[in-house]
């Protein structure tokens, strides 16, 4: 639903590879929670990100693309299903 409307999804408290698997798999966008990280003080988050090579990850220019690929909905196709073209049957 939240592919449909256009809106960004963010999963808060994220404890196991198995959750981060299933929240991956039906679509969610962002994820976050100890399975990832403890919460850390920003300085210290940004030498992890610096030290692991990970700054190149998510480039700050690549923004709007993500956002934007973030609203497609790549687990229904609308030609096929009714559902995601909201008529009830």
């Amino acid at each position: 639903m939240d592919k449909h409307l256009g809106i960004h999804t963010l999963c808060e408290g994220v404890e196991t590879k198995e959750q981060a698997d299933f929240l991956r798999a039906i679509g969610c966008d962002r994820l976050q929670g100890f399975y990832f990280s403890k919460p850390l003080p920003q300085e210290e988050m940004l030498a992890l990100i610096e030290k692991y090579g990970l700054d190149h990850y998510e480039p700050q220019e690549m923004n709007d693309y993500y956002d934007t690929i973030g609203k497609t909905n790549i687990l229904v196709n609308p030609m096929v299903s009714h559902i995601s073209q909201g008529i009830c049957l």
